[in-house]
Protein backbone atom coordinates (compact mmCIF):
# COMPACT_ATOMS: atom_id res chain seq x y z
CA UNK A 1 0.00 0.00 0.00
CA UNK A 2 1.39 3.70 -1.08
CA UNK A 3 0.62 6.54 0.83
CA UNK A 4 0.01 8.95 -1.82
CA UNK A 5 0.61 12.20 -0.28
CA UNK A 6 3.99 11.32 1.28
CA UNK A 7 4.90 8.53 -1.26
CA UNK A 8 5.39 5.97 1.87
CA UNK A 9 4.83 2.18 1.53
CA UNK A 10 3.46 -0.09 4.24
CA UNK A 11 2.94 -3.62 4.36
CA UNK A 12 -0.42 -4.57 4.95
CA UNK A 13 -0.89 -7.94 4.55
CA UNK A 14 -0.97 -8.53 8.39
CA UNK A 15 -2.25 -12.91 7.83
CA UNK A 16 1.48 -13.47 6.82
CA UNK A 17 2.96 -11.81 9.78
CA UNK A 18 5.15 -14.27 12.27
CA UNK A 19 6.29 -16.36 9.21
CA UNK A 20 2.74 -17.45 8.69
CA UNK A 21 3.04 -17.43 5.17
CA UNK A 22 5.85 -20.15 4.77
CA UNK A 23 2.98 -22.28 5.66
CA UNK A 24 0.74 -21.22 3.29
CA UNK A 25 -0.06 -23.92 0.39
CA UNK A 26 1.60 -21.92 -1.56
CA UNK A 27 4.32 -21.06 0.65
CA UNK A 28 6.09 -17.62 0.44
CA UNK A 29 9.60 -18.38 0.12
CA UNK A 30 11.28 -14.31 0.15
CA UNK A 31 11.51 -12.83 3.26
CA UNK A 32 10.16 -9.70 1.76
CA UNK A 33 8.66 -9.05 -2.06
CA UNK A 34 11.70 -7.33 -4.49
CA UNK A 35 10.56 -8.15 -8.04
CA UNK A 36 12.70 -6.73 -10.98
CA UNK A 37 10.26 -4.01 -11.75
CA UNK A 38 10.60 -2.85 -7.88
CA UNK A 39 14.39 -2.82 -8.36
CA UNK A 40 13.83 -0.98 -11.88
CA UNK A 41 11.68 1.60 -10.30
CA UNK A 42 15.05 2.54 -7.71
CA UNK A 43 16.56 3.59 -10.56
CA UNK A 44 20.58 3.63 -11.73
CA UNK A 45 21.44 2.40 -8.46
CA UNK A 46 18.69 -0.10 -8.05
CA UNK A 47 19.45 -2.26 -4.79
CA UNK A 48 22.69 -0.75 -4.23
CA UNK A 49 21.89 2.82 -3.50
CA UNK A 50 19.37 4.14 -1.24
CA UNK A 51 17.63 1.28 -0.97
CA UNK A 52 20.61 -0.69 0.77
CA UNK A 53 21.97 1.99 3.05
CA UNK A 54 18.18 2.39 4.27
CA UNK A 55 17.58 -1.35 5.10
CA UNK A 56 21.42 -1.37 6.89
CA UNK A 57 20.22 1.75 9.04
CA UNK A 58 16.45 0.47 9.71
CA UNK A 59 18.24 -3.05 10.53
CA UNK A 60 20.59 -1.37 13.03
CA UNK A 61 17.81 1.01 14.60
CA UNK A 62 15.89 -2.59 15.28
CA UNK A 63 18.91 -4.04 17.34
CA UNK A 64 19.23 -1.27 18.86
CA UNK A 65 15.45 -0.98 19.83
CA UNK A 66 15.38 -4.62 20.18
CA UNK A 67 13.72 -4.48 23.79
CA UNK A 68 11.08 -2.11 23.17
CA UNK A 69 9.94 -4.11 19.53
CA UNK A 70 9.69 -6.96 21.18
CA UNK A 71 7.34 -5.46 24.04
CA UNK A 72 5.29 -4.37 21.41
CA UNK A 73 5.27 -7.71 19.05
CA UNK A 74 4.33 -9.54 22.34
CA UNK A 75 1.60 -7.44 22.72
CA UNK A 76 0.07 -9.91 19.69
CA UNK A 77 0.39 -13.05 21.42
CA UNK A 78 -2.69 -11.62 23.68
CA UNK A 79 -4.35 -10.13 20.70
CA UNK A 80 -7.76 -11.89 20.74
CA UNK A 81 -7.20 -11.25 16.42
CA UNK A 82 -4.41 -13.29 16.20
CA UNK A 83 -5.49 -16.73 15.41
CA UNK A 84 -3.08 -18.64 17.56
CA UNK A 85 -6.15 -20.37 19.48
CA UNK A 86 -8.05 -20.27 16.01
CA UNK A 87 -6.45 -22.74 14.49
CA UNK A 88 -5.90 -24.94 17.91
CA UNK A 89 -8.20 -27.68 17.09
CA UNK A 90 -6.72 -28.05 13.48
CA UNK A 91 -3.53 -28.13 14.76
CA UNK A 92 -4.39 -30.51 17.69
CA UNK A 93 -4.74 -33.02 14.91
CA UNK A 94 -1.38 -32.35 13.71
CA UNK A 95 0.46 -32.01 17.00
CA UNK A 96 1.67 -34.53 19.92
CA UNK A 97 0.53 -32.59 22.87
CA UNK A 98 -1.42 -29.23 24.30
CA UNK A 99 2.27 -28.04 25.49
CA UNK A 100 3.53 -27.91 21.96
CA UNK A 101 0.59 -26.13 20.76
CA UNK A 102 0.57 -23.28 23.24
CA UNK A 103 3.95 -22.57 22.61
CA UNK A 104 3.58 -21.62 19.10
CA UNK A 105 3.73 -17.82 19.74
CA UNK A 106 6.95 -18.52 22.22
CA UNK A 107 8.46 -19.95 19.45
CA UNK A 108 7.48 -17.43 16.45
CA UNK A 109 8.47 -14.57 19.04
CA UNK A 110 11.75 -16.48 19.37
CA UNK A 111 12.48 -16.62 15.81
CA UNK A 112 11.78 -12.94 15.58
CA UNK A 113 14.26 -12.10 18.15
CA UNK A 114 16.86 -14.17 16.50
CA UNK A 115 15.98 -12.13 13.09
CA UNK A 116 16.49 -8.66 15.03
CA UNK A 117 20.17 -10.02 16.60
CA UNK A 118 20.86 -11.08 12.83
CA UNK A 119 21.35 -15.26 13.59
CA UNK A 120 20.22 -16.42 10.04
CA UNK A 121 18.76 -19.68 9.91
CA UNK A 122 21.74 -21.76 8.07
CA UNK A 123 18.84 -23.04 5.08
CA UNK A 124 18.50 -19.21 4.30
CA UNK A 125 21.97 -18.84 3.83
CA UNK A 126 23.32 -20.69 0.40
CA UNK A 127 26.63 -22.18 1.99
CA UNK A 128 25.85 -25.71 2.30
CA UNK A 129 26.52 -25.72 6.15
CA UNK A 130 23.66 -26.87 8.26
CA UNK A 131 25.15 -25.04 11.81
CA UNK A 132 25.02 -21.39 11.92
CA UNK A 133 26.60 -21.67 15.91
CA UNK A 134 24.43 -19.18 16.81
CA UNK A 135 26.78 -16.04 15.92
CA UNK A 136 25.19 -12.95 15.12
CA UNK A 137 26.12 -11.60 11.80
CA UNK A 138 26.98 -7.77 10.64
CA UNK A 139 23.30 -5.55 9.98
CA UNK A 140 25.53 -5.40 6.41
CA UNK A 141 25.67 -9.03 5.69
CA UNK A 142 22.10 -9.73 6.89
CA UNK A 143 20.44 -7.34 4.73
CA UNK A 144 22.78 -8.55 2.07
CA UNK A 145 21.38 -12.19 2.48
CA UNK A 146 17.77 -10.86 2.85
CA UNK A 147 17.84 -8.81 -0.66
CA UNK A 148 19.91 -11.68 -2.56
CA UNK A 149 16.73 -13.95 -0.59
CA UNK A 150 14.40 -11.62 -2.17
CA UNK A 151 15.78 -11.07 -5.22
CA UNK A 152 16.55 -14.99 -6.42
CA UNK A 153 14.69 -16.00 -10.03
CA UNK A 154 14.38 -19.82 -7.99
CA UNK A 155 12.68 -18.68 -4.96
CA UNK A 156 10.50 -16.47 -6.71
CA UNK A 157 9.77 -18.91 -9.75
CA UNK A 158 8.35 -20.78 -6.80
CA UNK A 159 5.88 -18.22 -5.55
CA UNK A 160 2.77 -18.04 -5.96
CA UNK A 161 1.78 -17.23 -9.45
CA UNK A 162 -1.13 -14.71 -8.62
CA UNK A 163 0.73 -11.93 -7.61
CA UNK A 164 3.02 -12.85 -10.54
CA UNK A 165 6.81 -12.57 -9.43
CA UNK A 166 8.16 -12.73 -12.60
CA UNK A 167 7.78 -9.73 -13.15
Amino acid sequence: MVNEKTGGVMHVDFDCLFDKGKKLAVPERVPFRLTRNMIAAMGVTGIEGVFRRTSEVTMELIRGNENILMNVLETFLYDPIMDWKANKGRSLRRHANEDELNMQPRVVMDSIRRKIKGILDPKDLDTGSKDSGGLSVSTGFQVDAAVLTACDDHNLAKMYIGWMPFL
